[in-house]
């Protein structure tokens, strides 16, 4: 965890929320500081991902191998720093060259830069060095979508540096550092990609689900004779990854664990999920820090049909962003915006907002089709957003690894045809190949094996255009009416931070006691309160 700054109150910042842990079992690192040129860097290890590497010519700011062991303090050498590093390790180079400064995040990690000149891996750092306070219309953003998509977090002048760039420190520019090239859909260079680079240390673990896409990547992982442990959280489709297991006879382990604090919660995501957003790090105590993660959420959706209730809508390429933006991230928010907020923003307003805030996406490469559009949208809005704070508070005990977020493997799936993806029949028929003698069915009684050739065209088209709009309406018509148990709030600290009264016609406490008032708004009430009362802290 780290600042890079000229603000010498950052030190102090790191403190403050080093001190917000102090009730519980985590052993932060000590805060170093390193002069590069006239900016300074803080860190200190929180998590089994963050390693300082100091080299002649700058530093690296987390592991430069998977092989790497987990340590608290910097270290250095006489040597200059490696080119390359794994794409799947969360790691940034930290380089002077011609006496400027530039940073540059790995291919999945992310940074975030201010109005001042600073960057760091966490945005609320960076508000609370430059007493920021979070934006009404961020935070009903957040309300809408669960999330924060694009570059976008809780605060107006704080931002992520895009995908595939990097940040010149001194003049304040982008600088992009690769693209992204368009191939032609190949699914056995796809598959031979993601063992190339899959990491080759033992101790590794797979969370796995009755789903096809985490059996997608223990078949990758077992293709590299590489042996996870399964781990599954208590649910209905623990049936299924026993039987996986009883067959293949890896090491198991089903987990039943406690839910963070919420306060702890939201400064382990950053703010940049709503509570109980995720729960992966309910597996904390069947997890060491020198262990890598493993899931089949997807950064790149190379082998699905993403965000589909707005591409398969008939309408012009021209218009696909925009339709994007209303049927995938708005759909949830009312016309006239959410009553509850001082300053609600309407519906018209937060799509304009989006477009604006958005557009920087279609900037990388022309895309063929409504679906490639709608797969490098889910990448650039969810994949490195969602999914990532999804697993926020778990990379505090473990390293969570994303193998479906090399780029070069998305290069050979994201042009796959929609048709082959419906009813995620591609990724069946890749799942047969890497298990041919393994016939055990999915979660949901999806079938392991293909259907016969017209059952499975008529499944295709039955699914895709008919059971997935109807349940869609059901969902949306639910998310409309839906309310909360109390359970969900138990145990919530009710001291109100002194501004949030800035942002909701309520009180903390009311909101939270209302068991009418709607889930996704007392969730983005908790997350605003801890924020601010970090902030306050």
């Amino acid at each position: 965890m780290f600042i890079l700054t000229k603000n010498k109150n950052a030190l102090k910042v790191l403190e403050v929320y080093q001190a917000a842990f102090k009730t519980t079992t985590f052993n932060f690192g000590e805060i170093y500081s390193y002069s590069f040129l006239d900016y300074s860097l803080y860190w200190f290890s929180a998590r089994p991902q963050d390693q300082l590497l100091i080299y002649n010519n700058g530093c690296i700011i987390g592991k430069k191998s998977f092989e790497d062991s987990y340590s608290n303090l910097p270290i250095e050498s006489n040597e200059n720093m490696p080119e390359h590093t794994s794409s799947l390790l969360q790691n940034s180079r930290l380089i002077i060259k011609e006496n400027q400064l530039f940073i540059e995040p790995n291919e999945v990690t992310g940074l975030y830069y201010d109005a001042e000149g600073s960057v760091s891996d966490f945005s609320i750092l960076l508000a609370k060095l430059n007493h920021v306070l979070p934006d009404t219309k961020l935070l009903q953003l957040l309300t809408a979508v669960g999330y924060f998509p694009g570059n976008l977090t809780l605060f107006n002048s704080i931002k992520r540096i895009p995908y595939l760039y990097g940040r010149n420190v001194t003049t304040r520019e982008m600088v992009q550092i690769s693209g992204f090239k368009f191939k032609k859909s190949d699914e056995t260079k796809m598959v031979e990609r993601l063992q190339e680079v899959i990491p080759q240390s033992e101790n590794q673990s797979l969370a796995m689900s009755g789903g096809l896409d985490s059996r997608f990547v223990l078949g990758v992982l077992l293709k590299q004779k590489i042996r996870p442990t399964l781990k599954s959280l208590k649910d209905k489709e623990n049936p299924i990854v026993e039987e996986l297991n009883k067959t293949l006879q890896l090491d198991y382990e089903k987990i039943e664990g406690e839910k963070e604090k919420a306060y702890h919660y939201t400064l382990m995501t950053d703010g940049r999920i709503y509570f109980r957003g995720g729960n992966y790090s309910r597996l904390y105590d069947k997890v060491e820090p020198n262990e890598i993660l493993h899931t089949g959420l997807s950064i790149l959706p190379m082998n699905e049909n993403s965000f589909a209730s707005a591409w398969k809508k008939p309408g012009s390429i021209k218009t696909i962003y925009n339709d994007l933006i209303h049927y995938a991230l708005l759909p949830r928010m009312p016309k006239n915006g959410f009553a509850e907020f001082q300053e609600p923003v309407n519906k018209h307003y937060m799509q304009e907002f989006l477009e604006k805030e958005l557009a920087y996406g279609k900037e990388y490469l022309q895309f063929k089709t409504r679906k490639q559009w709608a797969l490098w949208f889910y990448h650039l809005n969810r994949g490195l957003t969602w999914t990532f704070a999804h697993l926020q508070d778990t990379s505090f005990y473990v390293y969570p690894v994303f193998i479906l977020g090399d780029k070069k493997a998305a290069e050979w799936g994201i042009t796959s045809s929609a048709y082959s993806n419906f009813n995620k029949e591609r990724l069946r028929r890749i799942n047969q190949k890497l298990f041919p003698k393994l016939p055990i069915d999915y979660s949901e009684g999806r079938p392991f094996r293909s259907k016969p050739l017209i059952k499975d065209h008529v499944g295709r088209i039955y699914n895709e255009y008919f059971k997935k709009l109807i349940s869609r309406f059901r969902q949306l018509k639910s998310d409309q009416k839906q309310t909360t148990q109390t359970s969900w709030f138990d145990g919530i600290e009710l001291t109100e931070a002194k501004n949030f009264s800035k942002f909701y016609k309520h009180s903390f406490s009311e909101l939270m006691e209302n068991e009418r008032e709607s889930l996704r708004l007392r969730r983005t009430a908790v997350t605003l309160n801890n924020v601010l009362l970090f902030l306050e802290a």
